[in-house]
């Protein structure tokens, strides 16, 4: 138990000097058939902004998620109020092998449209109580049911497109994930899905805040004194 706990410690110490500690991180993984990434697991976040740390799986299937406190990467409560405009049930493919940890997070999901699927339709979900500040969002959109699905994924007003095929490499943005940097300014940030083609899905997000000048400079200098200490 020591050693995971050192581990999520030390994921998010490395991840920590690339953001703006005054924001908050997130990763979701939506769908508890398929298990869920591992602490280590950073997802399509890029090297110069990775983000380890804790993956949560709102556990809510065929009920609408209302969750105050939502817990961050490090396990920590937050005042973040995450919420469900209906309903969700999560749908899964259990004939999908390989990385345990891509399978944990691409293998299961939200069903969002698609004659056959339980549950289905467009969701809005939304966060009240972030802390104002730039951040990229990471939505996971690989259809691991219909290959061809494609998702639309809007946050606050922006809208891309993901899904398509299921790829043999992951990841491939506009494929396995969308990627949308937004602005939040008035503690709240809005996430619609819906179905373009065929029968959508969506298996998680990360929220990762966007390195600030000022933390920049912080690491910077930190750096420097650092070096002529020794």
């Amino acid at each position: 138990m020591q050693s995971i706990c050192f581990t999520a410690v030390l994921a998010c110490a490395i991840a920590a000097p690339s953001r703006n500690t005054l924001a908050q991180a997130f990763s979701i993984d939506f769908g508890f058939q398929s298990g869920v990434p591992a602490i280590d697991f950073a997802g399509a976040s890029t090297p110069d902004a990775p983000q380890a740390g804790t993956w949560l799986i709102p556990t809510t299937d065929g009920n609408v998620i209302d969750f105050n406190g939502l817990l961050d990467i490090s396990f920590s409560p937050t005042d973040v109020h995450l919420r469900s405009d209906r309903a969700l049930n999560w749908i899964s493919n259990p004939g999908i092998g390989g990385d345990p940890d891509v399978v944990g997070l691409v293998a299961d999901g939200i069903a969002l449209g698609g004659a056959s699927l339980r549950g289905s339709g467009p969701v809005t979900l939304t966060l009240d109580g972030m802390t104002n500040g730039e951040y990229e969002i990471i939505t996971y959109t690989a259809p691991f049911l219909d290959l061809s699905a494609r998702v639309s994924v809007t946050i606050n007003g922006q809208t891309q497109v993901g899904g398509g095929e299921f790829p043999s490499l992951f990841f491939v943005e506009g494929v396995t994930h969308t990627r949308h940097t937004v602005i939040v300014d008035d503690s709240l940030l809005t996430m619609r899905y819906e179905t373009v083609s065929g029968q959508g899905v969506i298996n998680g997000f990360q929220i990762i805040p966007v390195p600030t000048p000022g933390t920049l400079l912080a690491v910077s200098t930190l750096g420097i004194f650092g070096h002529r200490r020794r």
